[in-house]
């Protein structure tokens, strides 16, 4: 199934930004290392992140895009029933066009 999430706060600034949204498939072959996630978590709730790194178990470790971002570091490791669906591509929010006059 393709669905459309829409991107709140700034963990994944500068690759996505609140506002931007994101075309995700809940059916894919395989997670690999940088591929874009989403999952729910048990403390944090629905996250996206980025994968870091999976073992030889599955599990995935994750990290997000700016500095203040939540990572496996602080939340612990994700495990493969807690992916819900990969990310295919970024829609960007449109930057809005300033004229000089």
């Amino acid at each position: 199934m393709i669905g459309i999430v829409k991107i709140h706060g700034q963990s994944m600034a500068p690759a996505l930004s609140g506002g931007d949204f994101v075309v995700t498939s809940r059916y894919y072959r395989k997670l690999s290392t940088n591929d874009l996630i989403i999952f729910k978590h048990p403390i944090y709730g629905r996250l996206i992140k980025r994968i870091k790194k999976i073992d030889r178990l599955g599990n995935i470790w994750v990290r997000g895009e700016n500095k203040y971002s939540l990572s496996s570091e602080q939340m612990g490791i994700v495990a493969p029933s807690m992916v819900q669906a990969k990310v295919l591509f970024p829609i960007r929010q449109r930057q809005s066009l300033r004229l000089k006059i």
